[in-house]
Parts: structure tokens; C-alpha cells; sequence
């Protein structure tokens, strides 16, 4: 869509060389910019998605066991993390054999282990995850069924009953919460409150600044101020014009009243003769 702006605010360029350089070519500059910046936003998930621009995660940039920490800054991130990212030594260990991740991106013990309290009423009990248990063989499953969607057994607040649906049959299995360390998510909720630095720039500043760039070049060169000064002149004209045709029509009026009023005096002053003998006429 924005191609097609470009383009037609490029195609009016001919009609516009009698103006002088800004006026002829500010409203392509307004459409340029603001593709820019409205596009600035898309293109920064893309090179989120594909690791070009890293996020604040596990990898080059990471929070482990943290919610946010300096490096997190200059990532790609829209919003500004308070869900920790839960990373077991296990994992750590694996990222980094030597022990050495960035500075400030690691929170820890005076140990030195991985400090995270899991259940801290703070993280809502996100990191509680639902499962299938059956108490019969100690076996664990995933809770939702991962063909059809549906879950393999039934909370107690579920007002359906699920050992109906997929390939467990679940009579025997239980809905059971279990403890893990993942670090899936960032935000809560994803709020203006929690916008990132990035978020702040991207989404708000860049995208909206070229919402208004852009409707004020379109404008700009489609010529809105004369032609809206065209069609005020145009409105004057129709309504002066209804004006005088009110002014003849209320003369019209005025004469006609005239002209009836003077046949009327003329009619009454005139005498009538029905051929009735005169008073002294008459004969005793």
C-alpha cells in the first residue's frame, strides 16, 4: 500500500513543476518518510523472528533467571520483561561451559546457583504447568491433547467432560500442576504501561508519526487547501444566489400584494347599476 502512495505522489510530480522545490516536492518527501517510519515496526519482527536482531532470551543477549537487566535494552524486544526468564543449571551449564555469560545478565546465589524462587506470588504461577497424571502407573502427560486440541483430562473446574475426546481415555488420569523452569514468556499482559525503549520507539513514536506524515502529505498533494477554498467560494456563490432569487421572489410577492390591493379599491369605489328605478323615479 505504501508503494502505491509513493508512486502516485511520484506521478504528480508533473503537474506540480510550476510550484517552487518544497512546495513541488514536499508531499513525496512526507509520503518517503512516512513509509519509513511505518514500516519500521514490521521490519523489526522480521529481524526479530529471524534472529538477525536478537531478543532479550537465552543466546547472545540473555536474562537468565532475571526479568530484565541493561543488555535487554538494545534488543528487539517491544515490551519490557517482568515474567523471569527460568533457566536451570542444567541449561546453563550447557550455554556456557565456562561459566562466563555477559555481565549483569546472570542473577545468582551467594552459592553461586541459579537463584529463582518458582513459587513468588510475584510471577502469578506462571510457572505452574497443567498435566495428566495417572495415579495408577505414575504417568505423566501433557495436558492438552497435541492432535485434537482438546484436553486429556479433566480440571474441576471443566464443566465438559474430556475422557471422551482424544487417544487416552482418561477415566484413570487426573489434571495435576507441576513446577517448571521455562523461560517462555516476557510480559504478563502486553500493555502500553510495559513497552520496552524499542517498543517506545517503534510502535509508538515511528508508527504513529507516520500515520500523520503520511495523511498530511496525501493531503498535500492532493491539493485539499484549494480545492477546499474552491468549494467555500463555490458555497458563497450558491448562497448569494439563493439570496437574490429570495429577494425576487419576496419582490414578486410584494407586487402582486400591490396590484390585488389597488383592483380592490378600484372594485369598491366603482357604483353598480342592477337596473332598479331611482328614488325619484318612483311615482306616488
Amino acid at each position: 500500500m505504501m508503494i502505491v502512495v509513493d508512486i502516485m505522489a511520484c506521478t504528480s510530480l508533473k503537474r506540480r513543476k510550476k510550484f517552487k522545490f518544497f512546495v513541488r516536492f514536499g508531499p513525496l518527501i512526507l509520503c518517503l518518510l512516512a513509509t519509513f517510519f511505518i514500516m519500521a515496526e514490521p521490519t523489526r519482527h522480521v529481524l526479530s523472528d529471524n534472529g538477525v536482531w536478537l531478543l532479550c532470551w537465552e543466546g547472545a543477549i540473555p536474562r537468565i533467571n532475571q526479568t530484565w537487566n541493561d543488555m535487554c535494552v538494545s534488543s528487539s524486544l517491544e515490551y519490557q520483561c517482568n515474567v523471569p526468564c527460568c533457566v536451570t543449571m542444567e541449561s546453563y551449564e550447557q550455554e556456557y561451559p565456562d561459566n562466563n555469560p555477559p555481565e549483569g545478565t546472570r542473577n545468582i546465589t551467594s552459592t553461586g546457583e541459579n537463584a529463582l524462587n518458582l513459587t513468588d506470588p510475584a510471577w502469578q504461577d506462571h510457572f505452574y504447568y497443567d498435566y495428566c497424571f495417572n495415579p495408577q502407573t505414575n504417568e505423566t502427560i501433557d495436558y492438552l491433547n497435541s492432535t485434537t486440541g482438546n484436553p486429556n483430562c479433566n480440571k474441576d473446574e471443566d464443566s465438559v467432560d474430556y475422557k471422551y475426546f482424544g487417544d487416552v481415555g482418561a477415566p484413570d488420569w487426573i489434571a495435576i500442576q507441576k513446577l517448571e523452569c521455562k523461560c517462555d514468556a516476557c510480559v504478563f499482559e502486553e500493555t502500553m504501561q510495559f513497552l520496552s525503549p524499542v517498543g517506545w520507539i517503534f510502535t509508538v513514536t515511528l508508527t504513529y508519526s507516520g500515520f500523520i506524515l503520511l495523511a498530511v502529505g496525501a493531503l498535500w498533494n492532493a491539493n485539499i487547501v484549494a480545492k477546499l477554498k474552491k468549494l467555500s467560494a463555490k458555497c458563497r456563490e450558491l448562497k448569494e444566489a439563493r439570496a437574490k432569487l429570495d429577494e425576487s421572489a419576496e419582490g414578486n410577492r410584494s407586487a402582486k400584494a400591490s396590484v390585488a390591493g389597488s383592483e380592490a379599491t378600484e372594485v369598491s369605489e366603482v357604483a353598480f347599476d342592477f337596473g332598479a328605478p331611482q328614488e325619484e323615479e318612483c311615482e306616488d
